[in-house]
């Protein structure tokens, strides 16, 4: 699904959004393929992918367990909040 990420505090228009990108899981821990409204549920987990690597120094300083962000295309679509960090490496 490409959504943006937004930390949580940051003003889209001063900040601006980040280009990392949820693969949503299902209950399984299966990639969900079909993010067809409704298809998707309100509540679980998701595997987030920085898509711009000269970024990832940027995103390795803010990025932790328990940082707050929004998931925005044009606005928010959901808020999220990261429970684990892998293989975030600069």
């Amino acid at each position: 699904m490409r959504v943006d990420f937004l930390y949580d505090g940051d003003d889209p228009q001063t900040e601006g959004v980040h280009m990392i990108w949820p693969e949503i899981l299902d209950d399984h821990g299966k990639v969900i393929r079909d993010t067809t409204p409704g298809n998707i549920p309100k509540k679980g987990y998701a595997n987030m992918w920085v898509l711009m690597d000269e970024r990832r120094e940027y995103h390795h300083k803010r990025l932790k367990v328990g940082t707050k962000g929004i998931w925005w295309r044009g606005g928010r679509l959901a808020y999220v909040t990261v429970v684990q960090v892998n293989a975030l490496q600069c």
